[in-house]
């Protein structure tokens, strides 16, 4: 079964609420120095940018401050550039 989009809404929730945990506390430098972690955030990202793909579009118009097209296309650039 596919997930709902409150399913979705969830899964970037609670990948935000992951991204803030896992960098609580870190400097720039930290972070650009800790591989597993840039690694996960950046997994996040990704799940964040692909769940935001399956938002209808009149849930979109209801956040405009979201640029929705850039979040979704954020995964697309994780995968086709080398940022590791």
């Amino acid at each position: 079964m596919q997930p709902t989009v409150a399913d979705r809404i969830g899964h970037i929730a609670t990948a935000i609420d992951s991204i803030r945990d896992i960098t609580a506390g870190q400097t720039r430098e930290s972070f650009a120095n800790n591989l597993v972690m840039r690694l996960a955030v950046e997994r996040l990202l990704e799940m964040i940018s692909e769940a935001s793909r399956h938002i209808p579009t009149d849930l979109e118009a209801k956040e405009p401050g979201i640029n929705w097209r850039r979040l979704a296309d954020l995964g697309n650039w994780y995968l086709s550039s080398d940022r590791r």
